[in-house]
């Protein structure tokens, strides 16, 4: 808490800092130049990005968010540097490295959120399943979840036995988890390989 009242403390100072004008009483906002080697850390960051982008890389599923991050870095990396510095001197390299770190986390997220929903339903519900089922795993240290359990706090995508069964199917395919029945007991089966020592 002492830290967010630190923050709360200088958002409220940048806040009342007067704004610049120019002679005519019009706005006359600061521009803040990037280090050399902040640029070229932006420069870098961009061009993974746009690597990325391509077909086949890992955010072409959500080109449309992704194709904003190099704006987003240099934003926050003003931001950045304002909360340290004020609206003085050059952008510092520091800053561009933790904006990137936070830009690229978001659209890792995104494409763990969203980039499956381009994907046929079947894939698309054995993708959650699949995220769900390791989570279970590692939460409980079992890989062995009963059915029961499935269909109560599974995704909704595969709370149908249809559902289930067709995804059940695909992630048996690849080695990911299977079915396995005693008596009249139904349990998905993970591999241990997946959670164990995670």
């Amino acid at each position: 808490m002492p830290a967010v009242d630190g923050f709360n403390m200088r958002i409220r100072s940048l806040l009342d800092t007067p704004l610049a004008t120019d002679a005519l009483g019009g706005l006359a906002p600061t521009v803040l130049d990037m280090s050399p080697s902040a640029h070229a850390a932006w420069v870098n960051a961009h061009d993974t990005i746009e690597r990325e982008l391509a077909a086949g890389g890992n955010f072409a599923p959500i080109r449309d968010v992704a194709a904003k991050a190099a704006e987003n870095i240099a934003r926050m990396a003003a931001l950045f540097h304002l909360l340290d510095h004020g609206a003085t001197a050059t952008i510092g390299r520091a800053c561009v490295d933790s904006a990137a770190r936070i830009v690229v986390w978001h659209l890792q997220e995104a494409h763990r959120l969203l980039g499956d929903l381009d994907a046929p339903p079947t894939l698309a519900a054995a993708i959650r399943f699949d995220g769900w089922l390791r989570s279970e795993a590692m939460r409980t240290g079992d890989g062995r979840i009963p059915t029961t359990r499935v269909y109560r706090y599974g995704p909704g995508c595969v709370r149908d036995n249809k559902y289930l069964k067709e995804a059940l199917e695909l992630l048996a395919e690849h080695g990911r988890a299977r079915m396995e029945v005693e008596g009249r007991r139904r349990f998905v089966v993970v591999n241990p390989a997946l959670y164990a020592g995670r």
